[in-house]
């Protein structure tokens, strides 16, 4: 649990830095959602790469960012997600 806590964590931060560059950019609404979820799948595609996650941290990771982020991660990721 501590691992998806950290995640989430780091995707709060992602979600903000992203934030503050889009408002300097002039970038909002649609674009700026659009943005930050390409940030955060590109987080998660990282962290998976590196040390994967199990479908329930995934799943947390969905419900806590869903504004941005929606169920078909499931399906991208579901050939290797671990248990």
């Amino acid at each position: 649990m501590l691992r998806v806590q950290r995640y989430v964590n780091d995707i709060r931060k992602i979600v903000e830095k992203t934030e503050i560059y889009c408002r300097e950019m002039g970038i909002v609404g649609k674009y700026l959602k659009i943005n930050i979820g390409a940030n955060i799948r590109n987080y998660l595609d990282m962290i998976y790469d590196r040390r994967g996650f199990t479908r329930e941290e995934l799943v947390i990771i969905i419900r806590e960012f869903s504004e941005y982020l929606d169920d078909s991660l499931l399906d991208e990721y579901s050939d290797n997600l671990s248990n």
